[in-house]
């Protein structure tokens, strides 16, 4: 919970921050832009590092740097140093969520059974993202906006404590090295597509999350519809780890996929046709129940696909998911017509290239397997070939 919550829990202070630091109030942006550039770009730096290491020779430090620079945006008195801050402690952050994931493959070899495990993870992260600013209310209307800051150097330290005395090395350290570890994750025939189908599906759902607040706002309380929204994505994280176990990780994604796919329809649908603050809420209600069943599973597969190189696959899916995402958001605000329109036509181009790439996915698992029976009787004449003659 500790690391998606410090993406967004200071959102909440930007205009106290702002009159304390004596700073515009873009610069106090730059905070949460720093922290999410250091949090996508970091996982790609530390995830094949955790294979080449170990996973608790890098959380301790990634921790240790995590809580140091906390303390210190808690102490802070100027922007500028704060956004440096913010940058480094995103860097700290990012080292947990690639363990997270490579923790879970390197205990757990079946699919399915990492797959359910992956859906109460993202299910406590999703969860932790939307509650995230309300964390960060109760903390200025309390003790100050330093006290979230704070806050995050506490809860730090308490898991860096508990990682130090309860976790062992659970990574089996035979990867080669950094760079032939990524090297070795592109060049699996998954790969690239399934990087891809995290990347628009990604961004679709931070343009939805983006777009909520001018939609809903003096119709529908935003933090109810958010709320509602939470409740959506742990109801499809628990559905996921309950039924992949029954159905296996590759129907359960087919179905997230589908259910991605119609939810942007629909979500377009409502704008065109009938546009409405309610049906708004609903069509992204169904998206968030659609990832909450899909995204673990498709996440789980890969990281599976990698083997020992399943902190390189987790670092690389965390982080084009990451920065897709601000990329595709930000083209969203770009776009010259009214902002729900574009956002519109951003979910349902997002929703097709994803479900493109899921499908070359499973195009690409099964072309090796029709290889081999192609080759299959060509290798037996070979075979047969090289067998000495009766005589000799």
């Amino acid at each position: 919970m500790l690391l998606p919550v410090s993406v967004d829990v200071a959102l909440p202070a930007f205009p106290l921050i702002a009159q304390a630091l004596h700073a515009p109030e873009g610069m106090v942006q730059w905070t949460f832009s720093a922290f999410l550039l250091s949090f996508g770009l970091g996982q790609i730096a530390t995830g094949a590092l955790s294979d080449r290491h170990g996973r608790r020779t890098m959380l301790l430090p990634g921790l240790a740097v995590f809580v140091l620079s906390s303390l210190a945006c808690a102490l802070v008195r100027d922007i500028r140093l704060l956004v440096l801050l913010r940058f480094v402690e995103g860097a700290g952050a990012s080292v947990g969520m690639v363990c997270t994931g490579a923790i879970i493959r390197d205990l757990h070899s079946d699919v399915d059974r990492a797959a359910s495990l992956q859906s109460y993870v993202v299910m406590v992260q999703s969860v932790s993202i939307m509650a995230a600013p309300l964390i960060g209310a109760a903390f200025i209307n309390g003790p100050g906006w330093r006290w979230i800051f704070g806050f995050l150097a506490i809860a730090g330290a308490i898991v860096l404590g508990a990682i130090a005395i309860f976790l062992p090395e659970t990574s089996p350290q035979v990867s080669e090295g950094v760079i032939q570890g990524y090297r070795r994750v592109l060049s699996l025939p998954r790969t690239i597509p399934r990087a891809g189908f995290m990347t628009f599906a990604g961004g679709a759902y931070f343009v939805l999350l983006t777009v909520c607040p001018f939609v809903l706002a003096g119709h529908i309380s935003v933090p109810f519809a958010l709320f509602g929204i939470a409740c959506m994505i742990v109801l499809g994280n628990a559905l996921g780890g309950r039924l992949v176990r029954r159905f296996g990780a590759q129907r359960l994604s087919t179905v997230g996929v589908v259910l991605i796919v119609l939810a942007c329809l629909a979500n377009c649908a409502v704008e065109l046709f009938r546009p409405s603050p309610a049906g708004f809420v609903v069509t992204m209600a169904l998206f968030a129940l659609a990832n909450g069943i899909g995204f673990p599973s498709i996440f789980a597969s890969t990281i599976a696909d990698a083997d020992t190189d399943s902190g390189a696959a987790s670092g690389l899916l965390g982080s084009v998911q990451m920065t897709g995402g601000a990329a595709i958001t930000w083209i969203v605000t770009a776009l010259p017509w009214k902002l729900t329109t574009s956002a519109g036509v951003m979910l349902l181009g997002c929703a097709v290239v994803a479900a493109a790439c899921y499908g070359c996915s499973l195009l690409r698992k099964a072309t090796p397997r029709r290889a081999e029976r192609i080759a299959a009787p060509l290798a037996l004449v070979l075979a047969a070939a090289e067998q000495p003659e009766a005589g000799d």
